[in-house]
């Protein structure tokens, strides 16, 4: 049966004995809720000391705070000690390209049929397809939805 009220003194003196302080385990069981036998025979992790690296990321510009960061969003610690920041004309580059919906070569086709981006954008939400899109001028799209239009009003009035 597991137990999670009333920590023992003879609890205590095992925890000591397994490496766990008296607020370690009294927090495990009293705010983490975990059972007394498992807070009192788990001990604490052991964390590696990063000093080092965090010593080396200074020295090349890189703050403690963006170095805990980037461990914790999983880099390798020599990567995220060395890699130097980007300026934020970069970044914006970065965002930018990562963010982009259609390729430079269909970007070229709408300016040579006059498709604005906003267009391209629309048609492709409406269904289009993007190749479709770029190479269909605004003429074009309109004759055809002219011609949609009118076939519609004709099944309309039959």
């Amino acid at each position: 049966m597991k137990r999670y009220i009333y920590i023992t003194p003879e609890d205590f003196e095992e925890a000591e004995r397994n490496g766990v302080k008296y607020t370690t385990l009294r927090q495990r069981v009293y705010q983490y809720g975990w059972d007394i036998d498992r807070a009192v025979s788990t001990p604490p992790r052991k964390m590696r000391s990063r000093k080092d690296q965090i010593e080396r990321a200074e020295a090349n510009g890189i703050s403690k705070l963006t170095f805990d960061s980037r461990i914790y969003r999983g880099w390798d610690e020599e990567t995220a000690a060395t890699k130097l920041l980007i300026d934020d004309e970069e970044m914006r580059e970065v965002s930018r390209e990562a963010n982009r919906k259609f390729s430079d070569d269909i970007y070229v086709k709408c300016q040579e049929n006059g498709v604005s981006p906003y267009l391209l954008s629309k048609r492709v939400r409406l269904g289009w397809s993007k190749e479709k899109a770029a190479t269909t001028t605004p003429e074009e799209g309109r004759a055809q939805g002219r011609e949609k239009l009118r076939r519609n009003n004709r099944r309309i009035k039959v």
